[in-house]
């Protein structure tokens, strides 16, 4: 695993509204940064196959967008955008605001699937059956603080 571009890219302990969860995850920021993930041998994904990810934006009001960037052995990349990943829920479940006392929002993970079909309709050459690395790549406007956990290769839907 590799971070380039990026200003932030640590594993934190994942921020719940009452206080850190138990459960560990990669807090990505930078505009226009990436995380390369590449496996010791190249793994297959087939034509069946899918990639998923838990994502949330750890901060703003407006959902975010990343790209997924494959690469096969042989160099080829192919890419597609995931949309609409949610930013932080708001809520204030007390009455009283003295009551509250941890913060008023929290980022909630949610699954993205890219479908194996969007990558090779990226680019028809793509090797499904050696990829080499698996990149996540922030939008280029915006300096948005992404929270990642999950990368997931499937080789069935």
């Amino acid at each position: 695993v590799a971070g380039s571009g990026l200003t932030t890219w640590e594993v934190v302990a994942q921020p719940l509204r009452w206080g850190p969860g138990d459960n560990r995850i990669v807090r990505l920021q930078g505009s226009g940064g990436r995380l390369d993930v590449r496996p010791a041998t190249p793994v297959a994904i087939g034509t069946q196959g899918s990639l998923r990810l838990e994502l949330a934006a750890a901060d703003g009001s407006e959902p975010a967008a990343i790209a997924v960037e494959v690469t096969d052995a042989a160099g080829r990349r192919a890419s597609t955008t995931v949309r609409d990943i949610p930013p932080p829920i708001v809520a204030d479940p007390l009455k009283a605001a003295w009551m509250q006392s941890g913060a008023s929002s929290e980022p909630v993970l949610q699954n993205r699937v890219v479908p194996a079909r969007e990558l090779t309709a990226a680019d028809p050459d793509l090797d499904l059956s050696r990829i080499a690395s698996v990149s996540v790549v922030l939008a280029p406007a915006g300096d948005r603080e992404l929270l990642l956990d999950h990368l997931v290769v499937s080789a069935t839907d």
